[in-house]
């Protein structure tokens, strides 16, 4: 017997490996995984809404100062892509794993 391997007794007395009975096929198991698509979607949203949030950081840095210039529009423009990317993030989150939850119930 190896180290650290865990036995226990059958119904017949004797000792069985861990794990020695029938493994279930791997290809049958459930996934909550999201499909390729819906993942590769979810990232080009979180992009786009990074993209959506710098035009408005800029564009409110735009409007609220006289003469604005390059630092204070590129920290309007970082403010809002990381705001706007964090918020499409979640988004995305929730939506993948409600898929996830709806396939699980799809397959039931």
């Amino acid at each position: 017997m190896d180290r650290g391997e865990v036995t226990h007794a059958d119904a017949s007395g004797g000792c069985v490996r861990a794990y020695d009975g029938h493994v279930p096929d791997s290809s049958l198991s459930l996934s909550a995984l999201p499909s390729v698509r819906a993942r590769i979607m979810a990232y080009v949203a979180i992009l786009l809404g990074g993209l959506a949030g710098g035009c408005l950081g800029y564009a409110v840095v735009d409007l609220q100062i006289d003469h604005p210039h390059g630092v204070a529009q590129g920290i309007g423009i970082l403010v809002g892509s990381i705001a706007m990317a964090g918020g499409m993030s979640i988004v995305a989150v929730l939506v993948l794993r409600a898929l996830g939850e709806w396939r699980e119930v799809a397959d039931s």
